[in-house]
């Protein structure tokens, strides 16, 4: 199985845990990336905001880019390279 499919997934379910939480300042403060946030100590938050998708659109367009694009990718230069991207 290749490790770009559980990227997909992984965009997948966080995007969906992002949009259903009740309390959407949860997403802002732990999920999203800003400045505030970074310089507060949540230093996690620029790698977390890249699994984070606005909308549905925007969530199937992406990931259908990193499905294709990503399986080329990591065909090309392996698994840990394509991750590290």
């Amino acid at each position: 199985m290749k490790k770009n499919y559980l990227l997909v997934l992984l965009c997948i379910l966080v995007s969906v845990f992002a949009w259903t939480v009740e309390d959407q300042n949860i997403v802002e403060q732990f999920l999203m990336f800003s400045g505030d946030n970074f310089f507060e100590g949540k230093v996690w938050t620029p790698a977390t905001a890249l699994f984070v998708h606005g909308d549905l659109a925007h969530l199937i367009g992406n990931m259908f880019f990193l499905f294709v694009f990503g399986n080329t990718l990591e065909d090309v230069v392996g698994a840990k390279k394509t991750m590290a991207v």
